[in-house]
Parts: C-alpha cells; sequence; structure tokens
C-alpha cells in the first residue's frame, strides 16, 4: 500500500454526488413502471434520455469536485493514438472470441448474412460523448485517488463502485433483462469488477481516459449492437450466456487479469505517466 492518504472528503462527495445523481434522474424510469425484459426489447426515447443523462452524472460529479478537466484525466499523451487503438482493439478481440465460444458451445446461433458493420461503427461512434462521461468519473477521477489502497486494491474498488452505481437501472432489467435483480446485481458486480480492472488497467498505463471511453463503448454500445445483429433470427440472447457480460466473458477477462496481476507483481503498478490528481 502507498504511503500517499486517499482525499477521503473529494472522494465522499464524488460518490455522494455520483449517487444521488443516478438515483435522482432515474426516477422517472421507477415511476413509470419501466421493465427491460428482454434483450430485443427497443426503447423508447424518453427512456435512453434518462440514460443518458444518469451516464452524465459521474463526470458532472467529478468535475463538480476538482473543478479541472486535467485533474480528471482529459489529456492527450504522445502516443494516445496507438492507445485509442488498443482501447478499442483488445476490448473487440475479446468480445469476438467470447462470441465465437457463445456460439460453440451452442448457446448463441449466427447468422452473418444481414450484418450492417457501417451502422454499427456509426452508432458507436456518436456514443463515445456518453461514455466519456462516466469514464471522466470512474478513471479520470475516482482510480487515481484510490491508489493509496494499492495499484489492484485501487481496481477492484473501482470496478464494485462502478458496479453498484448501476443499482438504479440494473433491478429494473437493464443488465441482465429476464433475470430476477438480486440476480442482475450480483452479475453486474462480477462484470465491473472484470471489466473495470481491464479498463482501469488501461488508464494507468495510458495516463488518459481516451482510450477507457473507447474500450467502455466496445462493450456497453458495439457488443448489444453487433450481438443483435448477428443473432440468428434476431432472437433475444441471455447476456449471462452471451456477450460482454457472460460467464464466458468473465472467464476470459479472469484470465487476462492472472496474466497482468503476474507481470506487474501484486502491490506493484505498470509503467504509466504520471496521473493528475
Amino acid at each position: 500500500m502507498s504511503t500517499a492518504k486517499i482525499a477521503r472528503n473529494q472522494v465522499a462527495t464524488f460518490l455522494l454526488l455520483a449517487f444521488a445523481g443516478a438515483w435522482a434522474v432515474t426516477i422517472p424510469l421507477w415511476g413509470s413502471g419501466f421493465q427491460r425484459t428482454s434483450t430485443t426489447q427497443v426503447d423508447g426515447p424518453w427512456v435512453q434520455v434518462i440514460i443518458a443523462a444518469m451516464m452524465a452524472t459521474p463526470a458532472l460529479a467529478a468535475l463538480a469536485v476538482t473543478r479541472s478537466v486535467r485533474a480528471v484525466g482529459l489529456v492527450w499523451p504522445r502516443g494516445q493514438w496507438r492507445h485509442c487503438l488498443t482501447g478499442f482493439g483488445a476490448p473487440t478481440a475479446i468480445l469476438l472470441l467470447s462470441l465465437g465460444l457463445s456460439s460453440a458451445l451452442g448457446v448463441f446461433p449466427v447468422d452473418l448474412g444481414h450484418v450492417q458493420v457501417g451502422g454499427i461503427l456509426l452508432s458507436y461512434l456518436v456514443s463515445l460523448p456518453l461514455f466519456l462521461g462516466e469514464e471522466l468519473g470512474w478513471q479520470g477521477f475516482l482510480l487515481p485517488r484510490l491508489l493509496p489502497l494499492g495499484t489492484w486494491p485501487a481496481l477492484l474498488a473501482g470496478g464494485v463502485v462502478w458496479g453498484l452505481w448501476h443499482a438504479p437501472v440494473t433491478v429494473l432489467g437493464a443488465q441482465y433483462p429476464g433475470h430476477p435483480p438480486l440476480v442482475g446485481l450480483v452479475c453486474v458486480l462480477v462484470s465491473t469488477v472484470l471489466i473495470g480492472v481491464l479498463i482501469g488497467f488501461l488508464r494507468l498505463v495510458t495516463g488518459s481516459v481516451w482510450p477507457t471511453v473507447l474500450a467502455h463503448a466496445v462493450v456497453s454500445q458495439l457488443a448489444p449492437d453487433l450481438i443483435k445483429a448477428v443473432s440468428a433470427g434476431g432472437r433475444a440472447v441471455d447476456p449471462l450466456l452471451v456477450g460482454p457480460a457472460s460467464v464466458v466473458s468473465w472467464l476470459l477477462a479472469a484470465g487476462l487479469i492472472l496474466v497482468l496481476r503476474k507481470r506487474v507483481g501484486e502491490s506493484g503498478h505498470p509503467a504509466r505517466p504520471a496521473l493528475e490528481h
């Protein structure tokens, strides 16, 4: 553990604002009786607006605390284009491997005959500002301020916080439609810890949030769009069996984390640019 101290007041204020904001903006969903029951369900415009507003709350909370864009990782260090390619390419490769394994296991029938790659990529690009809202908070603000705990505890804690923050929509079936709320909450926590560690590692290596924004958008935007596009007959899938939040992806992510942990050591950290505090 580092001898540096966590800025407890800053972190506590940030968490209060981010969590309170998430619950506040989703009140209309609760009041309307909204429930996501299937991965093929199309959300109305008002639902999309509410989700977009929720995604902005971590950034707004971080900026309210720091009043500085540099203090939340909004920088462009040298060589960032290469890191951005990694931010897009690495999670995309893991996604494709995961979908291939799910298909081989017989839980994800695939039809590649009608895939509109251009449309999927366009949707991905348009979504990036939304994911910047989350990443400025989680990886830009929170992760550097948890590093006094040690690299791996900070990464794990960040993943837990990220998962708990999703609770207002998780219990409404957002990530695991068709499953009981408690199952959804537990599965989201597993997913955010595993995915969060990998995205956080990218933040530490690059010193910027831009690659993490690209990675997050692959997981939460490109992946669902691709799954819908290649699912045979357009049938609904179980996110617990197919996709970046599936058991298959959990195993792949856990394996990669073990490799990274062995490479950098249990309490060490990857070589990285200095992070703005």
